[in-house]
């Protein structure tokens, strides 16, 4: 198979007879119905041809990127094509779970002084949708947001939508259902409440950093096999929020409140690099947090010697359908990985030899691969997919042997997916406290917010750890992220924790700083990297941390104030 696919693509396609669940990780993406798969691409010329070809259906995005519908017997052709440069499939994310803005900076004197309210700006939050109706998000009557993207809606053609996806609805169609005029149908809702809690703390009304920017809402798909996974909606949702900014020629700011924990760690997937090459071509700043599993054992690294085996324990709780493990290494290490069931049998082996491979232990089908690198990655995946053969995997604790045969690195890290993601439990039993961080928090070209306790003036226990794998500094600063007081459907209010609560307070901050900068003609270039660069400059030390950058809260916290000066 050619070395341009995606390796849990790669495993999917060759063990789809064996076993197939479409509510399985390694099946996001794949449509039964059909057998097709939704994909992301980069490319490069003119792939018309193709398109007519292989292909059900193409998104274009920017920067060479593509989101593809694509029936599995024609994907190895697709790929084997020169102008096909990599074939990532999608992965399942998940939501990152006021005294706060004074800790922050933004005390009433600040805000008065520089006369700051984010206007002549753009927001765009990427998340479960809002409650469009709740007063956060109105102003004299009128709705702020200027367009509302939900993903979910069923498409109608006689509205514009260049994605043919879900519905987008105006400013104009929102102010009609607000005044009791429209007889359209209306937006779903945000049954979760977290896109309403997390506009109304970078843009809120009355409670928001930024209370006058104008709001761009993209509510995502979700990863049934009728609507986009979601990450290939986050990503035509930052293409959507990136060409509207260009359009409209405003400066925007775009809060992502997702992730996952699937990749190298190393800012290097399909995904991320995606992230850095658009975030170039606009006029923006894209913020996202560290994940909140930094105590849920998700992550181990281990160092292997030439002689020694080592092992990774694994404890399976009750009630767990399926879940997958990676293992990322150096190209130059040579190990087999055994799969060790809880009674002690040798359920699967791979190696560079058997790089494909599969095997049942009572309810549980293990299947797994020996990947290869790839032009945008030049590490080693070795990925394990587990899953209930009628219901549950079998619970208990399992084991991961690695028999080393040829070591010049010797660093092997471990992931699981994140906790939020699993019908019930996994765990390492002896997790690495650091590189907690989630993906695409790795990644270069946005901003990394980790949270802090405003309260006490210390890190958040459960907020992800840096580095990267390879030792970048990450996360950039932390925001306040515990007890934050914020919006709730039903024009409620609420409080809520998690580092997608610290998120908000840097995209809403960075309306205010491109504010200042480009709408204000104080600094025309402040955004992007200089942006980043101002919030770093202006960040805050907190009690607890006598060293600077650290993998707890990085340069230090949130201080707009100190950013602008």
């Amino acid at each position: 198979m050619e070395n341009n696919i995606d390796t849990q693509l790669e495993l999917a396609l060759e063990t789809m007879q064996s076993y197939e669940d479409s509510e399985s990780e390694l099946y996001v993406g794949y449509n039964a119905k059909d057998r097709s798969w939704q994909l992301l691409i980069r490319y490069n010329d003119d792939i018309t041809d193709l398109v007519d070809r292989y292909l059900t259906r193409i998104y274009y995005l920017l920067a060479g990127y593509a989101i593809i519908e694509i029936k599995e017997v024609y994907i190895n052709a697709f790929a084997a094509d020169s102008r096909i440069l990599y074939v990532d499939k999608p992965k399942s994310v998940d939501q990152q779970v006021s005294y706060a803005q004074y800790a922050s900076c933004l005390s009433g004197t600040f805000i008065n002084n520089y006369g700051l309210d984010g206007n002549g700006t753009l927001l765009a939050v990427i998340d479960s949708g809002i409650d469009y109706r709740h007063n956060e998000f109105i102003r004299d009557g009128k709705s702020r947001i200027l367009e509302l993207w939900d993903q979910q809606a069923e498409y109608q053609k006689e509205y514009v939508n260049p994605y043919e996806l879900g519905r987008i609805y105006t400013n104009e169609e929102l102010n009609a259902i607000l005044d009791g005029n429209y007889t359209g149908s209306l937006p779903s809702e945000d049954r979760s409440g977290h896109g309403t809690q997390v506009t109304a703390i970078a843009a809120g009304t009355n409670i928001g950093v930024a209370p006058q920017t104008e709001l761009l809402i993209i509510k995502v798909g979700s990863d049934t096999a009728s609507r986009l996974p979601t990450t290939l909606g986050m990503i035509l949702g930052i293409d959507y929020a990136l060409r509207k900014g260009i359009e409209r020629n405003q400066p925007i700011s775009v809060n992502l409140s997702y992730g996952n924990n699937y990749g190298s760690h190393k800012g290097d997937s399909l995904m991320e690099n995606y992230i850095n090459d658009v975030s170039r071509l606009a006029v923006c700043s894209i913020s996202t947090g560290t994940g909140n599993d930094a105590i849920n054992r998700r992550h181990q690294r281990v160092i292997l010697g030439n002689t020694s085996y080592r092992m990774i324990d694994l404890l399976v709780s009750d009630y767990v359908t399926s879940f997958n493990l990676q293992l990322w290494k150096n190209y130059n290490d040579r190990f087999d990985v055994m799969i060790i069931t809880p009674n002690g049998d040798i359920v699967l082996t791979l190696s560079e030899s058997q790089n494909i491979g599969t095997g049942t232990y009572r309810n549980t089908f293990v299947k797994g691969i020996y990947g290869t690198p790839n032009p945008y990655n030049r590490n080693q995946e070795i990925f394990v997919s587990f899953q209930g053969k009628d219901n549950y995997i079998d619970k208990g604790q399992w084991k991961v042997l690695i028999h080393p045969k040829q070591i010049v690195s010797g660093v092997v890290d471990a992931y699981l997916p994140i906790r939020a993601s699993l019908t019930g439990n996994v765990e390492f039993l002896n997790p690495t406290e650091f590189g907690t961080l989630t993906i695409p928090s790795t990644a270069e070209g946005l901003i990394t917010v980790a949270a802090y306790d405003q309260n006490v003036d210390d890190f958040a226990y459960f907020s992800g750890r840096g580095y990267t794998a390879n030792d970048q500094i990450k996360p950039d600063l932390a925001a306040p992220g515990v007890d934050i007081y914020t919006a709730y459907p039903g024009n409620d209010y609420s409080f809520a924790s998690g580092t997608s609560m610290a998120v908000p307070f840097v995209s809403g901050s960075a309306c205010l700083l491109m504010q200042w900068g480009i709408v204000n003609e104080n600094d025309p270039f402040l955004y992007g990297e200089k942006l980043k660069a101002s919030l770093i400059r202006g960040a805050k030390r907190i009690k607890s941390a006598r060293t600077y950058p650290n993998i707890y809260v990085g340069w230090g916290t949130l201080c707009v104030e100190n950013s602008i000066r």
